[in-house]
C-alpha cells in the first residue's frame, strides 16, 4: 500500500512540475495521501478516479492492513481490538494467533489480489494522464504561431 501511495505522489509531483502548478498534493488538507492524490488528480487535471464500491473498499482494506502492520508490527498489546479482530477475520488468508496477539498472512493470493488491484487502478490513471498529455500537446501545437524548421519555404 505504501508503494501505491508513493507512486501516486510521484505522479502528482510530475504533473505539478510539467504543468508548472504552484501547489502540490500536500497543500490539500486530508487525512491520508490517497485522498489527497485523488483530489489533486480529479480537481486539477480532470482524471476520474474509479471508486466502484468493491474495488475502493478493497483498497481501504489494504490500507487498514498496512497500518496495522506498520504501526503495530502486526502485533497487538494486551488484546486485539474488536474492530481489528472483525476486520482480520474477514480477510481471507490471515491467520490470527490470539496467544501471541499477532497475525500472519498465510495465503499469497491475498497479496496477489492486492497487486492486481493496484495494477488496474494505476493503469487506469496512467491511461487518462497519457490521453490528457496528448490533448495538451495538440493544444500547444495548434496555438503555436512560430514554426522552427529547416525548410526554406
Amino acid at each position: 500500500y505504501s508503494l501505491l501511495e508513493s507512486t501516486l505522489m510521484e505522479i502528482c509531483d510530475k504533473v505539478r512540475s510539467d504543468l508548472e502548478f504552484q501547489f502540490s498534493v500536500n497543500d490539500f488538507a486530508n487525512r491520508d495521501n490517497l485522498s489527497k492524490v485523488c483530489i489533486f488528480l480529479e480537481k486539477l487535471i480532470d482524471v476520474r478516479i474509479n471508486r466502484d464500491q468493491k474495488g475502493w473498499n478493497r483498497r481501504e482494506d489494504f490500507r487498514h492492513l498496512r497500518n496495522i502492520i506498520v504501526h503495530q508490527n502486526a502485533r497487538f498489546i494486551k488484546e486485539i481490538p474488536e474492530k481489528d479482530l472483525f476486520f482480520l477475520k474477514r480477510l481471507k488468508g490471515i491467520q490470527l494467533n490470539r496467544i501471541e496477539l499477532k497475525f500472519y498472512i498465510m495465503d499469497p493470493n491475498l497479496i496477489f489480489s492486492f497487486l492486481e488491484l493496484i495494477g488496474t487502478f494505476l493503469q487506469d490513471i496512467f491511461d487518462q494522464i497519457d490521453c490528457k498529455e496528448v490533448k495538451l500537446m495538440e493544444v500547444s501545437l495548434k496555438s503555436s504561431t512560430v514554426i522552427n524548421d529547416d525548410f526554406p519555404f
